[in-house]
């Protein structure tokens, strides 16, 4: 194994976000088996070795989606190595420019009783919206020949996301619980696309 796949003590996500019809959405994921069966989860994983946070992020991300999201429906596992590339420097490149605007958009993870499980980023990441529906029936379809695992996208509204984390964190992966100042973050992402009207003072 070449030394940049060597698996780091850091780690990085994304929660994607986009405007559907003036309607904010947030992009989380499901899987059908496993450990994460069923519960929400972002996109993210291990950092490798000479890789930055917002590389991590992009690689996971494309991984996660098997390069559907930003590609067609081939799968990962067909994608050669140029398109792989292109779509994590596309994501990358949000990060950053996200974060050049808003840097206050990401968190960090930390366990219950305060114990740092390890150097952790999320990142909140605008991207252009896509339906899902197509992407979902493809994965549930398949027989595991074509694509690496069957996965469910699930576009949330705000209100449905900060509703989780504030009655329902039962329906989160465990990562996402760690993390601190989502439904602050949230927020502020809510205020900055849609903000409050402004009352016109009576005459």
């Amino acid at each position: 194994m070449q030394q940049a796949d060597k698996k780091t003590d850091k780690g990085a996500a994304i929660i994607p976000f986009a405007s559907d019809r003036g309607r904010l959405r947030f992009l989380l994921h499901t899987t059908f088996t496993g450990r994460r069966k069923g519960l929400l989860v972002d996109f993210g994983g291990g950092g490798r070795t000479g890789e930055s946070a917002a590389a991590t992020a992009a690689r996971e991300f494309v991984e996660e989606t098997e390069g559907m999201y930003f590609g067609d429906t081939r799968g990962y596992l067909q994608m050669r190595s140029g398109e792989i590339a292109r779509q994590q420097s596309l994501i990358q490149r949000r990060i950053e420019a996200t974060l050049a605007q808003h840097p206050g958009w990401q968190c960090q993870r930390q366990a219950s009783g305060g114990k740092i499980t390890r150097t952790w980023q999320t990142f909140f990441v605008e991207i252009d919206y896509r339906p899902v529906t197509e992407l979902n029936r493809l994965w549930a379809e398949d027989d595991e020949q074509r694509y690496r695992k069957q996965r469910e996208l699930i576009w949330m509204p705000a209100s449905r996301l900060l509703e989780c984390y504030r009655a329902h964190p039962e329906r989160l992966w465990n990562r996402l619980r760690e993390y601190q100042g989502v439904e602050e973050i949230v927020e502020q992402i809510e205020r900055t696309y849609h903000p409050p009207e402004k009352l016109t003072p009576a005459s």
